[in-house]
């Protein structure tokens, strides 16, 4: 049987609807986008990396996904995601158009 993967959709992919593709059969999945550099600089009490982050405990295989275009806030916030336990893998955005 094939693996079913949820596609990152900007403005679509949040913990809500994960939530529902995994209750559905959904196998792997990505969050939304997160700025490297968003990330690696905004103060982390900040709501809205707490909700772009946040996975609920049945969630299965999820990967984050990162954007920008400086090498290092790439790489750097590439290791610390990876580093939280959190996500399977990363999915580096190059260019969507959203």
């Amino acid at each position: 049987m094939p693996l079913l993967y949820l596609a990152p959709m900007a403005g679509i992919t949040d913990q809500v609807f994960r939530r529902l593709c995994f209750e559905n059969g959904c196998d792997a999945a990505t969050t939304e986008m997160v700025s490297a550099q968003g990330y690696l600089t905004a103060p982390k009490d900040r709501n809205a990396y707490r909700f772009l982050l946040a996975r609920f405990p049945q969630e299965g295989e999820l990967a984050v996904q990162i954007f920008g275009s400086v090498p290092h806030f790439m790489a750097d916030a590439a290791k610390r995601l990876t580093e939280t336990g959190l996500f399977s893998s990363i999915d580096i955005n190059m260019g969507c158009p959203a």
